[in-house]
Order: structure tokens, then sequence, then C-alpha cells
């Protein structure tokens, strides 16, 4: 994905009203990534991990969301619901467990 970090070009956005703000999901600011779902932690660490560097660099949203993801898969709660009209019984074969 191309996203423009260019200051005129997001605050026209604004202007035009496509957007709500700065801190809408689909602007390329710190307020609307973390309105997306972007952690403090894994942001702080994708900054601090590109250094510090005054050339234009461009930025892989798939590295920032790489990042996050690395921060939010161990606590991230998974649950897995099966309806019961759904359900098919299988028999078990084998030894039985100790």
């Amino acid at each position: 994905m191309r996203t423009t970090s260019e200051r005129t070009v997001i605050v026209a956005r604004g202007g035009t009203g496509a957007v709500t703000g700065w801190d809408d999901p689909r602007m390329p600011t710190v307020r609307g990534v973390r309105r997306r779902g972007m952690t403090v932690s894994a942001l702080k660490g994708f900054i601090i991990k590109q250094g510090l560097n005054q050339n234009i660099t461009a930025m892989e949203w798939g590295a920032i969301c790489a990042a996050n993801k690395a921060v939010i898969n161990p606590i991230a709660a998974r649950y897995t619901i099966v309806s019961s009209k759904d359900l098919v019984r299988l028999p078990q074969s084998g030894p039985k467990p100790p």
C-alpha cells in the first residue's frame, strides 16, 4: 500500500471531508495508526528500529504490522466456538491414555 505522508496532502484530505480528523484510522498519523489497533510499545519499537536518519525513506506497512503482531500475539486471547448443530462426533481409536 502506498501512503503519502506529505502534510499538505493530508490536510487537503481533511478539508474535503474524506476523513473525520487527524485520528481517523485511514490517516497515516500516530493517532490514526493507534485507532487501527497499533500498540504504543510496537510503534515505539518500530520507530527505534528505523533509527535516526535524514534521508527520505519508504517504510512498509507490512513491517509496522509485523512489529504490532509480535507484541500482540503472546498476549492475545484466542477462542474457538463450535455450534452444537455443526458438531460432528468422531470415534476415538487407538490405545487408551494412561
